[in-house]
């Protein structure tokens, strides 16, 4: 056996430990998927695709329309939705939700846009596609909150563990190595060094995402 491995110096428990410490930590840095409001923020997410979808078929079918009025408020609002680029029903939850409010937006505040709504018989149905997308919205925000502050509260804990299987291993190392002056610890105490800087570097990252708060970043979804 290799006179440098943990084992046959025998602090292999504690830098076991100390590891799986660490490898805990780092887990909690992935967003969870479960959530008890993910179904109802899927569904949201798919009404408003329907009814997004529903309405831009409605407006490309009224561009060919004979009345000149109803086919020139067709191409209004069809230029609008070409602004916010193809594919909006595919975009990430957060920049389809994003979108979505801008383009309502403009319907409701630029009065030419309010008008070929009108024009249409859209009103309704421009309602209730920002109804959905604005509850799709609240749900998805009280699920980043929810997962933030579950991993904030247990990172705190899990901190705790890591910092206490590190003294307990730096004091079991120290003990032995002051005892020792071949350097056979060398090995153990560099790929001690190795994790705790791999850890500290998890934090500085962490901290550097949110602006050097405390506070946990929650990953975007699809």
């Amino acid at each position: 056996m290799d006179g440098n491995e943990p084992d046959y110096l025998k602090v292999a428990p504690q830098l076991n430990a100390f590891k799986s410490r660490v490898t805990e930590a780092e887990a909690l840095f992935i967003l969870p998927r479960e959530s008890n409001y993910s179904p109802e923020i899927q569904a949201l997410d798919t009404l408003r695709d329907t009814n997004f979808r529903g309405i831009r078929q409605v407006i490309s079918g009224y561009t060919n329309h004979y009345d000149s009025q109803i086919s020139a408020a067709a191409n209004l609002l069809t230029k609008n939705i070409k602004l916010y680029g193809p594919q909006i029903a595919k975009l990430n939850y957060q920049a389809e939700t994003s979108v979505i409010t801008s383009m309502t937006k403009d319907w409701d505040d630029k009065p030419e846009l309010t008008n070929a709504i009108n024009v249409l018989n859209l009103k309704e149905w421009s309602v209730e596609l920002k109804k959905n997308n604005t509850d799709f919205d609240t749900l998805y925000t009280q699920r980043t909150q929810e997962y933030g502050g579950r991993t904030q509260d247990k990172l705190k804990i899990k901190r705790e563990e890591v910092a206490q299987a590190y003294l307990v291993l730096i004091e079991n190392i120290n003990a032995r190595n002051t005892l020792d002056d071949t350097g056979m610890y060398t090995k153990v105490i560099n790929e001690l060094n190795a994790l705790s800087d791999q850890y500290t570097n998890m934090l500085h990252i962490r901290k550097g995402r949110k602006g050097g708060d405390d506070a946990d970043d929650t990953a975007s979804e699809d």
